[in-house]
């Protein structure tokens, strides 16, 4: 898979990355709601129980959330190195799913002007992604 590809899939996922994070909160709070039964419960010394097995999972989740947040902040730092112009284009394409003929329509430009926008906007985006290991 070329830079480009990765880039192009990063872009893609950008608009799932709320669906993902506000689901780990559904289950870290439905986690919270199950509680712990106690019954049944190891005796003695041995320090492995369900209590902790549900923190660690819990963790494991928070950690994963705060891994999507700060993925999405990192997308919205890159786009910010575009112009106006580029980040609606951007946008209209990764995010919104449009095609080329609907951003040109959307837009008012030729569709192989959208083509051309769209790589030049790659094309500056690409050295961040890189460099900050987005891709």
């Amino acid at each position: 898979m070329t830079d480009y590809e990765k880039l192009e899939e990063l872009l893609n996922s950008y608009s799932n990355l709320d669906i993902e994070i506000r689901e780990i909160e559904l289950k870290v709070r439905g986690s919270s709601l199950r509680g712990i039964e106690l019954n049944g419960m190891p005796k003695g010394n041995n320090v492995s129980s369900p209590i902790e097995n549900e923190l660690i999972y819990v963790e494991r989740l928070e950690n994963e959330k705060i891994y999507l947040q700060i993925k999405k902040e990192s997308v919205n730092n890159m786009l910010n190195l575009l112009d106006d112009f580029e980040r609606n284009l951007i946008e209209l394409r990764y995010f919104k799913k449009l095609q080329y003929k609907q951003i040109s329509y959307e837009l008012n430009i030729s569709e192989l002007y959208v083509g051309k926008k769209r790589k030049k906007a790659l094309d500056k985006i690409l050295p961040f992604a890189k460099k900050y290991n987005l891709i």
